[in-house]
């Protein structure tokens, strides 16, 4: 009865709609607790460090991370404990629980596993929330069976080397396992050394040495040096990392500098030899060696082989070796080739030097003046030596222009010179060296300072003059002259006075209408004097001045103003050439007076002599009275002819004269 009532009660609607909600909710909650079993949040994160274990080696740690809660469901937010389970094979050398109560926030949690054979495996952890939830996560790690190699890595101890001198460093492997370490990247680097070599293997238990060899090649202290052993591994595919080991040393050497460089001349003559010692010390300080085979190289003007002029070894005390803070020297001799102003550098060296930057040292500046040529004395015969001109002496005046001094050659032959020496202490010059480019022969050339200045003066602002000259020559012409080199000298005191610059010394000429500066040099600077050399292409009037850079650009205004004056002057020639063509055509009215001349006669006297006279001796007196009547014959017709020339002129003015008196009585 009661059974009845209750299965009536059930299968009203009502009660039906309110099982099917509760059966529904249960199915819910026990399908939430079995997600929440199964999957964990995303901020759970399980590591092995490393994945791969060595068998037996404790150091291996599997790591769980929380990183900040949040995802993916917010029960998760409160993490309250872990526990590690692991397979055979592993063991936990930790606590396996872990405590998980806040604060957790980015926070690791490590357990130590150690490992007793080798294999593949799977760890696992479960972590529980403080609902009780629990999710759990999984990581793979793998153990090796690693054998037993170990290699540690040594260097021999360097203290001090000697710069470019070979040294050797020793490198020793030890390979203190029972089990042999293979395929060893042995490498050796510092800045004097980068060398790598593979050693296919050591032994366990043994050693390995190799010997590196190097040469430094510069000084200093603390150089380091490193050897690596990299990449080598078991045989197995195991590769262990790298090792190394280091050493420091120094590095000596000399220092050699140059004190000074001393010559035996400061005013040579072109051509002539003078000696040059270099004083060299290897200083103390930088200099921690005796300098080897100590050597200095000797240039002129600029270091380079076209102009070096010896290399010459020091000695010292200790030969070309030279101990630290000791002084040694090295001399050559140089014949100054040219003239004007050089310097000697003394450059010295060592097999064992250190810094570089104070080897070098210049001489003071010597000048060379020109060579003089020697004159080749007059020979009996009037000719000419090879080696210049034969002078008949020099002759000193004074001429309506000033100062003058005159030399006189007999001959001077093509290619050489003709030296022209002033002695007269009041012409500036004193040596005036001429190139013949053709024979000449009874030439004369004087040198004058003229008193006056020329009507073609230096223009003002264009220079200050010191001294005007004038070279007349005879039986010399420019066309003649390859070249003139003049060497004069100007007073120190004037051009100090003056405001002016020895280098600013110039000769000029005039040519052409207009001043033209020459190539003027410095030779010789003495107390008093400065001597210069310039060089002219030709004679004419020259001025020796000095001008400043204004006083330069002014000078080239006014050539270019001379420049045009220049072509008025061909206009005025071409008349005068006319009017002097037309008087030598006048002298041409008297030609063929005679028939007989002398050089008709001449030649009858020459063909007389090839014929008649040298086959007949004895008629030579004959055919020479013959001779004789001809050539009177001959004077006496011209004059005949000259006289009724004279008359009939007479004559002709006479009558001329009579009809102009006629003429004006007509009018």
């Amino acid at each position: 009865m009661t059974k009845n009532k209750l299965s009536k009660i059930f299968e009203n609607s009502k009660f039906k709609a309110a099982g099917t909600l509760i059966a529904l909710l249960l199915f819910t909650l026990v399908s939430g607790l079995t997600v929440f079993a199964e999957e964990c949040p995303s901020n759970l994160v399980l590591t092995a460090n490393p994945s791969q274990f060595n068998l037996g080696d404790a150091n291996s740690k599997i790591k769980l991370q929380i990183s900040p809660p949040g995802t993916p469901l917010d029960v998760w937010k409160n993490y309250t404990n872990a526990t590690l389970s692991l397979p055979a094979g592993l063991v936990n050398l930790s606590d396996t629980f872990k405590s998980l109560l806040p604060p957790f926030a980015l926070t690791s949690h490590q357990y130590s596993v150690n490992s007793t054979a080798a294999g593949s495996y799977t760890a696992n952890i479960s972590v529980f929330n403080d609902s009780g939830l629990e999710c759990t996560k999984s990581v793979n790690v793998s153990v090796v069976n690693v054998k037993n190699v170990s290699l540690g890595i040594f260097v021999s101890d360097l203290t001090t080397l000697k710069i470019n001198q070979a040294a050797s460093i020793n490198v020793t492997l030890n390979s203190s396992g029972t089990d042999p370490a293979f395929n060893i990247d042995e490498n050796m680097d510092s800045v004097f050394i980068n060398e790598t070599r593979v050693i296919p293997s050591v032994a366990g238990g043994s050693l390995n040495v190799s010997t590196y060899t190097f040469t430094p090649n510069s000084c200093g202290t603390n150089k380091l040096i490193t050897a690596y052993a990299r990449n080598f591994d078991d045989g197995a595919g195991n590769i262990f990392p790298t090792i190394s080991a280091s050493d420091t040393f120094d590095v000596i050497g000399s220092d050699l500098t140059v004190l000074d460089v001393a010559l035996s001349s400061l005013t040579p003559v072109a051509g002539t030899s003078i000696t040059a010692v270099a004083t060299v010390k290897n200083e103390n300080g930088t200099g921690t060696d005796s300098a080897v085979n100590g050597k200095v190289t000797f240039y002129y003007d600029i270091v380079q082989d076209a102009n070096k002029i010896a290399e010459a070894n020091v000695a010292g005390s200790n030969g070309s070796n030279v101990s630290v803070n000791a002084e040694a020297s090295a001399n050559t001799t140089w014949t100054v080739t040219t003239a004007g102003s050089h310097t000697v550098i003394a450059v010295v060296s060592a097999d064992n030097e250190c810094p570089t930057s104070n080897n070098q040292r210049s001489s003071l500046t010597l000048t060379a003046s020109a060579a003089p040529i020697a004159e080749t004395p007059p020979s009996p015969s009037g000719g000419g030596g090879s080696s210049g001109g034969t002078s008949a002496g020099t002759i000193i005046s004074v001429s309506k222009e000033g100062p003058s001094s005159a030399t006189k050659f007999f001959v001077v032959a093509a290619g050489t010179s003709a030296n022209v020496r002033v002695i007269d202490s009041r012409i500036p010059v004193t040596l005036l060296q001429i190139d013949v480019a053709n024979r000449v022969a009874d030439v004369e050339v004087s040198v004058t300072k003229l008193d006056k200045e020329p009507a073609d003066k230096i223009a003002e602002g264009t220079g200050k003059v010191y001294s005007y000259l004038k070279v007349d020559t005879v039986n010399l012409e420019d066309k003649d002259v390859s070249k003139a080199v003049f060497r004069f000298k100007v007073e120190k005191a004037w051009i100090e006075q003056n405001n002016y610059k020895q280098e600013e010394v110039v000769l000029a000429r005039f040519n052409d209408g207009k001043w033209n500066s020459l190539s003027t040099v410095v030779l010789l600077t003495e107390d008093k004097y400065i001597t210069y050399g310039a060089e002219s292409p030709g004679f004419s009037t020259f001025a020796i001045l000095a001008r400043n850079a204004e006083e330069k650009v002014a000078a080239s205004g006014e050539k270019k103003e001379e420049k045009i004056e220049e072509k008025k002057e061909p206009e005025v020639k071409p008349i005068e050439e006319k009017e002097e063509k037309a008087e030598e055509k006048k002298p041409e009215v008297k030609q063929g007076e005679s028939s007989v001349s002398n050089n008709a006669i001449t030649g009858a006297v020459v063909a007389l002599k090839d014929t008649f006279v040298g086959r007949h001796p004895a008629a030579v007196g004959t055919v020479f009275a013959v001779l004789v009547a001809l050539v009177v014959l001959s004077l006496w017709h011209k004059r005949m002819g000259s006289k009724g020339n004279s008359v009939k002129a007479a004559s002709r003015s006479k009558t001329t004269g009579k009809e102009k008196k006629g003429n004006k009585r007509k009018r």
